[in-house]
């Protein structure tokens, strides 16, 4: 907090997943609301009344540790996000959404984020009911190819809660894995940074 100027509009604040350990956000009359909205309140003041921008990223405990709920739980850190009306304040991907959502920071950079949890949610997820943009792991795949190949001129960042160098992930995340690695073989200009393994 201290040796950041959140006043200048070029710095950028990411939260790469679980904002609000140790089980996401719940109802608003759950008994551990109260202390739930604490820890994320303590996260918004960073940039609240300033000008810099912060992005939350959805992890697994975001999504109530890949247990049934999970789908409302991020849709309710979302919708508190939303509910602050913070112009500087995004949780991206939007209402348990897949991504991918492409996020130019000046003249170089485009941050990509995607909701790696969202391919090893167990049970409920946003799918071909939802309103997302990209509702099947074919339909995200093909728009992250799409966005990389669209900024070829730019250092793309893709921001996600697990990485894509894990040990001992479900098989359908590996199968994303591999996807991946294929679209970013093709590209030198994308980098990762991820926040479950807790050194990005």
């Amino acid at each position: 907090k201290q040796h950041i100027d959140w006043n200048d509009t070029k710095n950028v604040l990411i939260y790469l997943g679980n904002n609000i350990y140790p089980a996401g956000m719940p109802d608003e009359g759950s008994k551990d609301y109260a202390s739930a909205k604490t820890v994320f309140d303590y996260q918004l003041s960073v940039v609240q009344d300033k000008n810099a921008k912060a992005f939350f990223v959805p992890g697994n405990n975001d999504w109530k540790r890949g247990k049934t709920g999970g789908l409302e739980q991020v849709r309710n850190e979302w919708r508190y996000v939303n509910s602050l009306q913070l112009p500087n304040v995004q949780v991206l991907p939007a209402n348990g959404c897949p991504g991918p959502v492409d996020i130019q920071v000046g003249d170089k950079v485009v941050i990509v984020f995607m909701d790696s949890q969202w391919w090893l949610q167990k049970g409920e997820r946003a799918g071909v009911e939802s309103n997302c943009d990209f509702k099947t792991e074919e339909e995200v795949i093909a728009a992250l190819n799409d966005i990389i190949g669209t900024y070829t001129d730019k250092l793309i960042l893709l921001a996600t809660h697990h990485s894509f160098y894990p040990n001992g992930k479900q098989s359908h995340y590996k199968n994303l894995i591999s996807q991946v690695e294929e679209i970013m073989k093709k590209h030198s200009n994308v980098i990762q940074a991820a926040g479950h393994d807790q050194n990005l």
